[in-house]
């Protein structure tokens, strides 16, 4: 699997952040490992060429890639000719689902907050549109309404590729997790991009 490493590259870690799930703090938390030139973001370009932009940089020698966040499927490692690790953090789905509504409410600049706030896309609507979303990014397949085929390719994935995958509800001890799955010393920090009822302090120095 591409977890195993072929070559003396270090294998480049892939943060699958899923929405709402507390991936802005972790995504802070694994900045701290590398410069800035060494991390690849996923932004809002096409998949193709978005693909293209990651297969550019990861031929690139100075800086060697070593990290790539942001809102991907599972599967940008296909791109990649280098041993890869996928991490990531799951969150209770129903919570996760509210969370992501709220957001939307609260962000004018969200493509859908317009719809939200006139009530044209009531909170059935969108549980019903985005249902089971984290089960499709793991699955690979985002835009697609999962079944059972690809809850068991989500369950693989996270079985093959996936040395650590936390628990929003127990971030802390998943963040530590991580740190210590790749060496990494964890300092204090504070929960990010969380709103509300939501908001919460992480101060745990280890």
């Amino acid at each position: 699997p591409a977890i195993v490493a072929v070559t003396a590259d270090p294998p480049i870690i892939i943060f699958l952040h899923l929405p709402k799930a507390c991936g802005t703090t972790l995504t802070k938390l694994l900045m701290r490992w590398f410069t800035p030139g060494e991390v690849f973001t996923v932004d809002r370009r096409k998949p193709a060429e978005l693909r293209s932009a990651l297969e550019a940089r990861a031929r690139q020698n100075s800086p060697r890639l070593r990290l790539i966040v942001g809102h991907a499927a599972f599967g940008l490692h296909e791109t990649i000719n280098r041993p890869v690790q996928y991490i990531t953090v799951l969150r209770e789905p129903v919570q996760r689902l509210l969370s992501n509504y709220r957001y939307v409410q609260r962000t004018r600049e969200h493509r859908l907050h317009t719809e939200v706030c006139s009530g044209a896309l009531t909170l059935k609507e969108f549980a019903d549109r985005f249902s089971d979303l984290q089960t499709r990014y793991l699955g690979g397949a985002p835009n697609v309404r999962p079944d059972a085929d690809t809850l068991a390719r989500a369950k693989e994935n996270l079985r093959e590729y996936f040395p650590v995958a936390g628990i929003a509800d127990r971030f802390d001890e998943s963040a530590l997790l991580i740190h210590r799955a790749f060496d990494r010393k964890l300092h204090g920090f504070s929960s990010e991009n969380v709103g509300g009822s939501e908001r919460s302090a992480q101060t745990l120095d280890t």
